[in-house]
């Protein structure tokens, strides 16, 4: 269904989606350095995300990964992918940019 957003590349970019959600649960993914975060929205929608370098960005903001890691509201911004593994295909979403919210 992702497809059907077609054509993506250069000057047609994916496109991005930003909001308020919670951290339901995130772990360490790959080498240690990716994470996968499960995500809540502001009206209780689910959403699987992967943050792809996320210990070296949380890393230069002095605090490695932690405060992601508990409850609270952030924004992010992500972007649809495809996510193949052993041969099935699901929805995932690619975070882009996230950042602690006060409220």
């Amino acid at each position: 269904q992702i497809e059907a957003l077609d054509p993506f590349g250069r000057r047609f970019e994916l496109p991005t989606f930003i909001g308020r959600c919670r951290v339901r649960e995130s772990t360490w993914m790959g080498d240690g350095t990716h994470m996968r975060m499960d995500l809540v929205t502001e009206d209780g929608t689910s959403l699987r995300a992967v943050w792809f370098n996320a210990r070296s960005l949380s890393e230069a903001q002095a605090a490695p990964g932690a405060e992601w890691r508990v409850p609270g509201l952030i924004e992010v911004a992500v972007q649809p992918a495809r996510n193949r593994y052993k041969g099935r295909d699901s929805l995932q979403w690619l975070v882009r940019a996230i950042r602690r919210t006060l409220a």
